[in-house]
């Protein structure tokens, strides 16, 4: 973040004109509006610094799938479950 913090401030004099993509065509948008959501709460961000609208746009052709949320008391038994739900997609 510092080096495009530093960048936009070094060229800003020089008619600076940032272009943010917007299209993306690896993720679902419930995966992007999800990650936005968790970036979001960051206090400090690109889109909050530069006033950037960095709202994705999902252009994959790849089947929605809700998002769920693990909950483990311990790392092992995350990975545990991580790979037990691998497992079981794998096998579908």
């Amino acid at each position: 973040m510092e080096n495009v913090l530093n960048f936009c401030d070094k060229y800003r004099s020089q008619d600076l004109k940032i272009i943010t993509l917007v299209e993306n065509y690896r993720s679902t948008q419930t995966i992007l509006d999800s990650s936005r959501a968790v970036i979001r709460e960051n206090t400090q961000s690109l889109e909050k610094t530069l006033e950037l609208d960095k709202s994705l746009q999902a252009k994959a052709d790849i089947t929605e799938e809700p998002i769920y949320l693990i909950k483990a008391p311990d790392p092992a038994i995350e990975i545990a479950t991580l790979i037990h739900d691998i497992k079981a997609k794998h096998a579908d």
